[in-house]
């Protein structure tokens, strides 16, 4: 898809739900399997306009716009990580949303994590980029980029640098696009952050986003959930790969790809935004991946105990014994399954990950 066919347009209908006093604003398109997609910073449900089209054909896809970003509420206090994850969990379940797959990204990845984490059974798969999947720390992300949060962070830097100076925006969107956004499309990322304080929301994540320990609360929740994604044989997991990354760094990735059982890996061309570059790329990998999820085990009914009139006591020897994982990658030196969107997997070193043409 070339930069000349990717729409500006939004044709979705706005619509919303109440998250503890809070009104969450979300858009959807298609019918039958729950698709839900979270955005990242500092964009919002916009940046899905041109994947949901296509996504819609397999399932009911929703994209949220998260607490502060497009059209849901803005916040006037600091917000913690908790209450960022409370409200993608309220919206999914005022929503009455069930067996979900989860497409997340930038600061939409910790988001969708948490809820896999703390909700496995309504997850079906999640697919992810450029995200985050462990804390951030001296041993998961460059000394650039831990460097620049510490400073947005300070409150001089969040005054001057996201409120006034509106630098995510304003220098690091067009940074993170590999093509030239249009007029239109700069003007309706920029539509919910005119002011000053409608930049406050950008502001409070960048606060609650864990650095180098700090806050150990979010710090804490980020490592539990990676620590489960390292186990959860039975999820099922799609990583693209961008070959600009900033956050997908190759030794980052291979760490993911060694660790994440249930996995597949795909390299996309393009930048942090992928679905701004290739968005029908993109939509293909999903829809190719979500048709091999097989469907979520139902669970055991409760049943009722029988009466029995005086049992005698028993004995039970309740020692659990829990194997290791199975995945075939993790610290061995075999070649890392790739599968391209043409469903045609290679087996190739981790160097040598299977691309798609712009």
């Amino acid at each position: 898809m070339s930069a000349r066919s990717i729409s500006s347009a939004f044709p979705f209908e706005s619509k919303f739900v109440h998250v503890n006093g809070v009104r969450m604003h979300y858009v959807e398109q298609g019918a039958g399997q729950p698709i839900v997609f979270i955005h990242g910073l500092p964009v919002h449900s916009y940046v899905w306009r041109n994947v949901l089209p296509h996504v819609a054909k397999v399932g009911r896809c929703i994209a949220i716009d998260l607490y502060g970003f497009g059209k849901s509420d803005q916040p006037t206090q600091p917000v913690d990580y908790r209450t960022h994850a409370d409200m993608v969990a309220g919206v999914i379940n005022a929503l009455g949303l069930t067996k979900i797959i989860l497409v997340v990204m930038d600061w939409g990845s910790p988001m969708g994590f948490q809820y896999a984490h703390d909700h496995p059974d309504n997850v079906r798969g999640i697919a992810f980029w450029e995200a985050l999947v462990r804390p951030i720390t001296p041993t998961t992300a460059e000394a650039s980029t831990r460097a620049l949060f510490k400073v947005l962070k300070t409150s001089v830097g969040g005054h001057l640098l996201v409120q006034r100076a509106n630098i995510l925006l304003n220098i690091l969107l067009g940074q993170l696009v590999s093509r030239k956004l249009s007029a239109e499309e700069k003007a309706a990322y920029h539509a919910p952050f005119a002011t000053y304080n409608s930049r406050y929301a950008m502001r409070a994540v960048v606060g609650a986003l864990p650095v180098d320990g700090f806050p150990k609360a979010a710090h804490d929740s980020m490592q539990a959930y990676s620590d489960w994604l390292c186990t959860t044989t039975d999820l099922p997991k799609l990583m693209l790969v961008a070959s600009k990354p900033l956050v997908g760094k190759p030794q980052f990735v291979a760490w993911t790809a060694e660790h994440f059982p249930n996995l597949k890996v795909v390299e996309l061309e393009g930048a942090h935004f992928l679905q701004e570059n290739a968005p029908d790329k993109v939509s293909a990998v999903i829809i190719e991946w979500i048709g091999t999820i097989p469907p979520m085990r139902a669970s055991a009914p409760t049943l009722e105990p029988l009466e029995q009139p005086d049992p005698e006591p028993m004995s039970f020897d309740q020692t659990l014994h829990v194997g290791k994982s199975s995945h075939p990658y993790r610290k061995s030196g075999r070649a890392l399954t790739v599968a391209s969107s043409r469903a045609e997997p290679s087996h190739l070193g981790l160097g040598k990950r299977a691309k798609h043409s712009k």
